[in-house]
């Protein structure tokens, strides 16, 4: 048997980030180089208000009812496996239990403090 695993990094642990522990699931969405304003959105970098963020892009869900985004690359929906708290950042660590490809496209990286495109 395979185990997919997926695991994704996001600031150290506040309030909003309890989210992740409480539903037990979270999805990862790969985003296309076409979508940078997405990533600033979910970034905070264009200060929209994070109640907002949802209401940009098309979202639906899988199996984890975990939100997936229509048009994203890839989206793996996750199983909250373990949550590690690492320097400033809390590390998300999950089991892939349903996955979905979009356009294949260029994709979107954050590296060295920049967008890049794959």
């Amino acid at each position: 048997m395979i185990r997919r695993r997926c695991s994704s990094a996001s600031t150290a642990p506040t309030p909003r980030n309890d989210i992740f522990a409480e539903s037990g699931s979270f999805a990862l969405n790969l985003l296309g180089a076409d979508q940078m304003d997405l990533a600033h959105i979910f970034s905070g970098k264009n200060n929209v208000d994070p109640s907002e963020r949802f209401s940009h892009g098309t979202w639906g869900e899988l199996k984890t009812g975990a939100p997936i985004l229509g048009e994203a690359v890839a989206a793996f929906d996750c199983r909250l496996i373990d949550i590690k708290t690492v320097a400033t950042h809390i590390v998300l660590f999950g089991q892939v239990v349903a996955v979905t490809l979009g356009q294949q496209k260029p994709a979107l990286v954050y590296l060295d403090r920049d967008y890049r495109t794959l």
